[in-house]
């Protein structure tokens, strides 16, 4: 079984533009961060499947699929693996369902993406400290840290 490097991240987005600055935003914030990228759902997968990263950005809308029903996937054979699902589509039914799927968190495109990107990244990893390995699931607490980012409280979902 493939282990997990310390601060690794995936990325899900067919957008390359948005891939770009959300891995830029993220290794400027965490310069140890380890970050794997996709632009769809079969290379998702497959980089979960090679690499295990403790985190998964998933975008809703991919060429060859969903990132709702890749959550739910992943979520049966990776289930040490915490999910965001981020999108354009900030609305009631999208965060019902993003949670429906089993993922941690969620967050909107159009809202402080960066900031609650890395709340969440923070949140899943403890502290801006890269050399300190990641958790083997999500830290129970971890949700609290959160204090309500993403527009929601604790994991991310608003009511």
């Amino acid at each position: 079984m493939p282990q997990a490097a310390a601060w690794q991240v995936l990325v899900i987005d067919n957008s390359s533009m948005f891939r770009d600055l959300l891995c830029g935003h993220l290794r400027a914030r965490f310069p140890g961060i380890e970050l794997l990228e996709a632009a769809n759902v079969a290379e998702g997968y497959f980089l979960l499947n090679e690499h295990r990263p403790a985190l998964a950005f998933l975008d809703v809308s991919l060429p060859d699929g969903n990132g709702l029903q890749l959550a739910r996937r992943v979520l049966v054979a990776f289930p040490e693996v915490n999910l965001c699902i981020c999108t354009g589509h900030d609305f009631p039914e999208y965060r019902k369902a993003a949670a429906e799927s089993g993922a941690a968190f969620f967050i909107s495109k159009h809202g402080p993406f960066w900031s609650e990107g890395e709340r969440i990244v923070e949140a899943v990893f403890g502290s801006a400290d890269a050399d300190q390995a990641p958790p083997a699931k999500m830290r129970d607490d971890a949700a609290s840290e959160c204090n309500g980012c993403c527009g929601g409280e604790g994991n991310g979902y608003s009511s």
